[in-house]
């Protein structure tokens, strides 16, 4: 292998050191550059032309080899429009030659480009460090060819002794770094954000770039489009056509209209002689309402009840009915379910509303300024000690976020670093030896919090806060154990900024629902635990016409084990809550700010040693806004298992809009790479009989995945039909432990080859129009 000139050049100047920074503007904005107009080519190579980094040249053969100097001036142009040290790539690269490039060249050409657009640095001697853009870290994908650098290409007979002396020089003694390694992890590990593809393709059946090729015009002109679409910035402007902005257009207008006729729907559930569920009841009508009194018979608007309490107390009958009055709030209390009951509302007005919130925080006279930095940070507690939170509501939207500790059975430690990514021994020792938790610490961000609720809490690990017991009952240390609320509001006094804050605390209004029981036209709203929760012996549900938010995120247990522990020794309740039962309904809902899933089908959960399947299920018509996952479909077999089924079941017609798009919200992310989207298929294989169908759904943008399937077996697919895909360009539509994942550039093949949905509809979104729409 011939050497070349530019080598050297590269060498002498990573130990030089490069030029300093040019201030040109970065890509999302001045007048350096600026973004084309119009609609972009669907196609990388016509986009290098679009992007004006290089000139439409008819007669240049894009398949033949393109030179050194053709390659600089590419980059040049990609750093230039990036903002980045145009003048520094201009020395490094002015000995570039009219000879012919290699791929190989190619790959250090695009890591020093890089080190020019501040987009990679050299760390300790190793891999470059990956600043903003996509990179897979599951190295063993590509083998360990790539990261020994050497065996890839003994086919050859050749000894690769070209050195990047930059990083070798950081080395200890007797290791030795080949230049090589660093530029092709680089290029294989970072990755457009436009299409999911590496800077230089890589043949996953032979594990190779083919680095001893020559480079091609038009596979440069791709890699340089690639690096600069790697970029976040790039990526949140990237364009759509107008037909796109229609649809969305379209699709936003079709959520709003039906949030709305969700929250303006009226009660529509009458006596009558046969009971209907959702239409009619048959006994004993109950009226509740704030401006009742508990010493009424209940039995009219005009002498209604005032609490809850004194609902629980009278034995309703099956076929009976309890209306809220509307306009009303009830807090911090539980429902106690009876089977066949229907829980609805009466009166003009907003829904009745079921808080998990004990109390309103709103009011500056409740919050005294407990620390001040230097840096102008603010730190406030709270007038009185709390209950654990999941969140605090601070407007309909915005929501604070918790700094979890973990309760070691004597205080709260902040939360080991090494724990949150690794379940060994070595990472329990260190949870276990951390500090006491300091909220001036840490609450390092603006409109974090922690509440020191552990005065109530056992002494020895594990504690399960919300869970079921060998003696059956459960346990109530979430309701006992209080202590100080933190929030950090630099803004000032949160209680005048947030006047009608609510606290997500751990009441949980609805538990356990019974059989039969139809819940209709409640606002239920504000609890750290699931906001319903259906038994799985119950059957019978009915869910319909309710608004269902701001619910999950307390603990549920602290643990040092895998079992219970999860991610950094907390276990954290979900959301909404869903149902390991049979024969339930949930219809036209809107359901929004939910730590976890919106609704979620679990098989498989065990209790008294019994097993549950799930069976005759809907839940069709909803509109599901801000979940950390918004439908979950649930197997917690590792294998197939014919006694835990999912029989009859329609995910039908939902509208699903920006999953995990708060910042409170649970992202998905722990040890194993999780990662929840608008529709999860987690666990293991779900075997179905009959049909499971996941038809006419518009799922429209999430954080990072739109369709996430953990374990994926076609066999045991749910039939997709119908849905409509919609994802920022820089998203993933489609991903998977086990199957490709999927980029806007091949969605449409993932929905078809991998979701079988044939008559699938794929919408690529810009994020810059799109991530913060007005809702």
């Amino acid at each position: 292998m011939k050497k070349r000139v530019l080598a050297l050049a590269l060498l002498v100047a990573v130990l030089t050191g490069c030029a300093g920074k040019d201030a040109s503007s970065p890509v999302t904005g001045g007048a350096a550059w600026s973004f084309p107009e119009g609609p972009a080519p669907a196609e990388e190579y016509e986009r290098f032309s679009w992007y004006g980094f290089g000139e439409e040249n008819p007669d240049r053969n894009p398949s033949a080899a393109a030179t050194e100097k053709e390659m600089a001036d590419m980059l040049a142009a990609v750093i230039e429009a990036a903002g980045g040290d145009v003048e520094g790539w201009r020395e490094l690269t002015a000995h570039a030659s009219d000879e012919g490039i290699y791929r190989d060249y190619c790959a250090m050409f695009l890591l020093y480009a890089a080190e020019h657009m501040d987009a990679t640095e050299f760390t300790m001697g190793f891999a470059p460090y990956l600043l903003g853009g996509r990179t897979d870290e599951n190295w063993d994908a590509f083998g360990t060819d790539i990261r020994g650098g050497y065996r890839l290409f003994e086919e050859f007979g050749e000894n690769w002794d070209r050195v990047c002396v930059s990083v070798s020089s950081q080395m200890e003694d007797g290791q030795e770094m080949n230049y090589l390694n660093a530029s092709q992890n680089f290029v294989v590990s970072r990755l457009s954000l436009i299409t999911g593809e590496p800077l230089l393709d890589f043949d996953y059946g032979t594990f190779t770039m083919h680095l001893t090729e020559p480079l091609t015009y038009e596979d440069a002109a791709v890699a340089v489009v690639r690096l600069f679409e790697s970029l976040p910035e790039t990526a949140e402007r990237f364009p759509e056509d107008q037909a796109v902005t229609a649809r969305v257009e379209e699709l936003l207008q079709a959520g709003r209209d039906r949030r709305d006729a969700v929250l303006a729907s009226e009660t529509a559930i009458a006596k009558g002689d046969t009971f209907v569920p959702g239409e009619t009841y048959t006994g004993t009508a109950y009226y509740v309402s704030n401006s009742g009194d508990d010493a009424n018979d209940g039995l009219s608007p005009e002498t209604a009840w005032a609490t809850i309490d004194r609902l629980n107390a009278q034995p309703l009958q099956y076929g009976d009915a309890v209306f809220f009055e509307r306009g009303g709030v009830w807090r911090a209390a539980q429902v106690y379910t009876k089977p066949g009951v229907t829980y609805s509302a009466y009166g003009e007005g907003d829904k009745p509303g079921l808080y998990g919130s004990a109390e309103n925080g709103g009011g500056a006279e409740k919050w005294t300024l407990w620390h001040e930095g230097e840096d102008g940070s603010k730190i406030w507690v709270y007038d009185r000690p709390m209950l654990d939170c999941g969140s605090i509501a601070l407007t309909d939207t915005l929501g604070a976020v918790k700094v979890q500790g973990f309760w070691n059975g004597e205080c709260f430690q902040p939360v080991s670093e090494l724990w949150s990514t690794d379940r060994t021994e070595e990472a329990m020792a260190e949870q276990a030896a951390m500090p006491e938790f300091d909220p001036a610490e840490q609450l390092t961000e603006n409109l974090t919090f922690f509440c020191e609720a552990g005065s109530g809490l056992p002494d020895s690990l594990p504690i399960y806060l919300s869970g079921w017991v060998d003696t059956g009952e459960r346990e109530q240390y979430c309701l006992t154990a209080d202590g100080p609320l933190y929030l950090r509001c630099d803004g000032g006094n949160p209680g005048e900024l947030y006047p009608d804050m609510e606290f997500l605390s751990p009441y949980a209004p609805f538990d356990g629902v019974a059989d039969d029981v139809v819940i209709d036209n409640l606002a239920v709203l504000y609890t750290g635990r699931n906001i319903l929760s259906v038994a799985p012996e119950c059957e019978g549900v009915l869910v319909q016409n309710c608004e269902l938010g701001w619910g999950g995120g307390c603990a549920a247990s602290y643990a040092l084990d895998t079992i219970t522990g999860y991610g950094a020794g907390v276990q954290r309740n979900g959301g909404v809550g869903g149902a390991s039962s049979s024969h339930n309904t949930f219809r036209n809902n809107y359901v929004h700010e939910t730590y976890q899933e919106g609704l979620g089908l679990e098989t498989a959960i065990e209790f008294s040693g019994q097993a549950f399947d799930v069976t005759d299920v809907t839940i069709e018509g909803n509109v599901f806004y801000h979940c950390g996952s918004a439908l979950i479909y649930f197997n917690w077999d590792e294998a197939a298992n014919p006694d835990h089924q999912f029989r009859n079941v329609s995910f039908r017609d939902n509208l699903v809009f920006y999953s995990t798009m708060s910042d409170w919200v649970d992202t998905g992310e722990d040890v194993d790479g999780f990662t929840t989207g608008a529709f999860t298929i987690d666990g293991g294989p779900n075997m179905q009989d009959g049909t499971v169908e996941v038809r006419d759904n518009v799922f429209f943008a999430a954080r990072e995945c739109l369709v996430y399937i953990r374990t994926y077996v076609p066999e045991y697919l749910p039939d997709f039909e119908g849905n409509i895909y919609a994802q920022f360009s820089d998203g993933v539509f489609l991903s998977s432990v086990s199957a490709p994942n999927y980029w806007s550039a091949n969605a449409a093949e993932g929905v078809r080859k991998t979701l079988f949905d044939e008559s699938g509809e794929v919408l690529i979104l810009s994020r810059s129009r799109w991530g913060e729409a007005d809702w």
